[in-house]
């Protein structure tokens, strides 16, 4: 209990440090969850009670988008547009959707509404049944985003057997209103071309309402800690990258999977500016949870001090009458103030947060559900709550993952000190090859590593997105897109910054048939969303043609009532 007690001290003795709290009441304020990346005053608010006042409201509405929890860092691609013509539909909204959650113990799935939480549905699967409960098979590091809107963003966690929350291992199934308000069900086995765009969907190809998931049966999983430095994690992403790559050159399928299987549930919180990695690996029991004895400090009260985070709240409503059929102008919130003292002593804020995550990452035996890291709420309220920061994430291919690190040591040890751009610890983890195509491990596995920039947003030095207040952390980024080639999460900051002009061949062999699924689902580009990330044009002989005279897949749009 002595790890759940020093964070209820320090969380205790932070909070109160936060000072003037807010609150950002997602999604009304269509803002993401630190009141920072905001739609136009002008997009309205959509709030349908029933599937059918959705379908009813994305066929009228001229631009929509869907929205959870808000918890993105790229405004332009969650904001419906940047006038009057756009609704921000909450799929929150739907009615009784917590509730919607429905086990098939038999078939090993469950179907669970867009607009529950991943950490709901896992608290559900968990407690489900006589046995020992259900969980996904693999799942991710922060957990309070709808599940929509983690699998349109390609959400994971550490698995390369399981892989990603879009992926054909865990996601079997969709239901998804189109542009023209059409209510379908999408799968392999149905439509495989859509459903190959829709698992990574960016929220550009309609609005979901519902998923289809494999589950398995909790089982006790025990979770192994080792302290290292990052030189040592560099040796050992080298040596898999290595054998990764002969395989490679053998076109050997085993070999491959015997050097991934090295890396298998595998992730590492890296604590940057003290060069303190904590390896976490993890080993499933052929038991079932309730046949062993359970390390239970995890499961303290967490509520006596997380819900202070949450309190006196200011808010300023602006409210309006409704509007079109459901919509209306929405609530506008303050954010928070910049924090300046995050910006200096790198070293105590990086010990700062080990204190914090200590319990997430104890040694011990657990059931699934708890020993698979993720975000707790308290540490949720501490994140949330206490100063404005970009969360970046980077997927890195294996065949560069090493060299990829060994990069970044130089910058960060060796020839440069560029750790004092961080303060919260990195979270490196690893997920196998997937065919969606937009994954952003599309065609081979990748290392991903998710980084956040606390500093920006709290100083007056030029655009927060931009890194520019962050010199040490905007080299970090740039040598993870330049050195490492790496793809960037389609949920986080970086693409307002560091991606203005951005052609997704680069990247993504399937850019163009993710194209083609745009144009026939949506013609009008009703889901463009304000960005221009999701624009295609198709070129023949150097001019441009209409695009739809490019399109490779057969599909007779009557068949959905175009």
């Amino acid at each position: 209990m002595r790890g759940t007690a020093a964070t209820a001290v320090l969380l205790g003795c932070l909070i109160p440090y936060m000072g003037w709290k807010v609150e950002a009441i997602l999604p009304e304020s269509l803002t993401n969850f630190q009141n920072e990346h905001k739609c136009d005053p002008s997009v309205l608010l959509g709030e349908p009670r029933t599937v059918e006042g959705l379908q009813n409201m994305v066929r009228h509405a001229p631009k929509v988008r869907a929205v959870g929890s808000g918890h993105s860092w790229w405004g332009e691609n969650f904001c419906a547009s940047d006038d009057s013509m756009g609704v921000g539909i909450s799929m929150k909204e739907l009615d009784d959707v917590q509730s919607q959650i429905f086990v098939d113990e038999e078939s090993q799935t469950v179907t669970v509404a867009a607009g529950v939480t991943q950490r709901n549905l896992l608290d559900h699967l968990a407690n489900y049944g006589d046995g020992s409960g259900w969980t996904l098979p693999a799942f991710s590091w922060f957990i309070d985003q709808t599940i929509g809107g983690a699998v349109a963003t390609n959400t994971h966690g550490t698995s390369l057997e399981w892989k990603s929350l879009s992926s054909q291992e865990q996601l079997l199934s969709m239901r998804v209103v189109l542009a023209n308000g059409t209510l379908v069900d999408l799968s392999d086995e149905t439509y495989p071309h859509l459903m190959r765009a829709m698992r990574v969907n960016v929220g550009r190809l309609g609005a979901v309402t519902e998923l289809t998931f494999h589950i398995v049966p909790q089982q006790a999983i025990r979770r192994k800690q080792t302290q290292m430095n990052f030189k040592e994690l560099v040796g050992i992403v080298k040596d898999v990258q290595q054998k990764y790559n002969d395989g490679v050159e053998e076109d050997s399928e085993i070999m491959k999977l015997m050097a991934l299987n090295e890396l298998e549930m595998d992730e590492a919180l890296w604590f940057v500016p003290t060069d303190d990695v904590r390896y976490i690996e993890f080993e499933r029991l052929e038991v079932e949870p309730l046949s062993v004895s359970f390390n239970d400090f995890q499961t303290a009260n967490e509520d006596s001090f997380s819900t202070q985070a949450t309190l006196d709240g200011e808010q300023y409503i602006c409210t309006e009458p409704t509007l079109r059929g459901g919509s209306r102008r929405r609530g506008c919130h303050n954010k928070l103030p910049p924090r300046s003292g995050i910006t200096s002593n790198p070293e105590f804020w990086s010990n700062s947060y080990l204190t914090v995550v200590r319990d997430r990452i104890t040694p011990g035996t657990f059931a699934s559900r708890d020993s698979f890291l993720t975000m707790s709420e308290p540490l949720m309220a501490w994140h949330t709550y206490f100063n404005v920061y970009e969360q970046y994430e980077f997927a890195v291919p294996m065949s560069q993952a090493g060299d990829c690190l060994e990069a970044l040591n130089k910058i960060l040890y060796t020839e440069g000190d560029a750790r004092r751009g961080f303060r919260a610890p990195a979270l490196v983890r690893f997920i196998g090859a997937e065919d969606s195509y937009l994954s952003n491990s599309y065609g081979e596995p990748v290392m991903f590593v998710n980084i956040e920039d606390h500093i920006s947003h709290n100083t007056d030095k030029g655009n927060p997105y931009h890194a520019d207040g962050n010199p040490d952390f905007k080299l970090v980024v740039e040598t993870f897109l330049d050195t490492c080639n790496a793809r960037m999460h389609w949920g986080k900051s970086g693409w307002d910054g560091f991606q203005p002009c951005y052609d997704g061949t680069k990247d993504y062999p399937k850019w163009c048939d993710f194209g083609c699924a745009v144009k026939q689902l949506d013609p009008e580009n009703k889901f463009s969303g304000s960005s221009d990330v999701f624009e295609f044009r198709a070129l023949k002989d150097g001019e441009e043609v209409r695009f739809g005279r490019t399109l490779r897949y057969a599909f007779d749009v009557r068949e959905w009532m175009y």
